[in-house]
This record gives structure tokens, sequence and C-alpha cells, in this order.
């Protein structure tokens, strides 16, 4: 990521302006959070439908790993204080889809990633690496 903030990319290589649900027409009125496009169903998700979907972190990398509540499909998010960005499972981070989230702290430690995000709390466990013996 070039920044906690950039271009949404829509599709394979065409860029524009970060999306909205408001944007996409799926919004009945008020401030709405930003949508950013699921890596592989490409239905837009706002932050806390990647949080609710939420499984496991790497805390070090405040990095969170979700199934799409659409497709299924497992994806990455990469979660700092005021950004979010998602990307397909083996992406690379710098290539993944960001946006500006003003409401959203994260805060990691050895065991989890904490997150807070409009007044909600979550924890998420760390996911413990295989040993290589």
């Amino acid at each position: 990521m070039r920044g906690p903030c950039r271009r949404v990319t829509h599709g394979h290589g065409s860029s524009g302006p970060l999306a909205s649900v408001r944007d996409l027409g799926l919004d009945s009125g008020g401030v709405s959070p930003p949508a950013i496009p699921c890596p592989s169903c490409s239905v837009p998700l706002v932050t806390p439908d990647v949080l609710d979907a939420g499984t496991v972190a790497i805390p070090d990398l405040s990095v969170l790993q979700f199934r799409c509540p659409h497709c299924r499909a497992g994806a990455w998010a990469r979660l700092g204080d005021g950004h979010v960005a998602l990307g397909p499972v083996g992406g690379e981070p710098g290539d993944f889809d960001a946006a500006c989230e003003p409401a959203l702290s994260v805060r990691p430690d050895a065991g989890w990633l904490d997150c807070w995000y409009a007044g909600q709390y979550r924890r998420f466990p760390a996911r413990i690496a295989a040993r290589v013996a």
C-alpha cells in the first residue's frame, strides 16, 4: 500500500475514485462508509462486513483473515488506524485495494489483534503458524 489511503481499483487494471455504498446506489441516505470490492467476487464490502467475517489475525502485520459474506472466498484485510485494505490470500499487500476509514482503530498484540470500529470492539486471535522441525 502506498500510504494509508489510495484509489480503489475496479476490475482488473482500471482505477477510479474510492467507491462508497452511496456511489454504488446501495445507500438510503446519510454518510456511508467507503466500500472496497471483494478480491474474488468484486461485491463492495464495507468495514463492518469485513470485521464481522473476520476469523484469525496476523497481529504483527495488522492483517485479518476473513471470508467474503457473499462468495465465501478467503481474503486478507490489512487494518490500520484510519484505513482498511483488502486483497486475496497470497496477494501482495502493496497491491491491495484500500480506503480511508476514520472510525477504525487497531492495536496489535502478540496473541491477538484488537479493533474498534464505530463504538464496537472486536478481538481476533492470532493465527498459529505451523512449526517446522
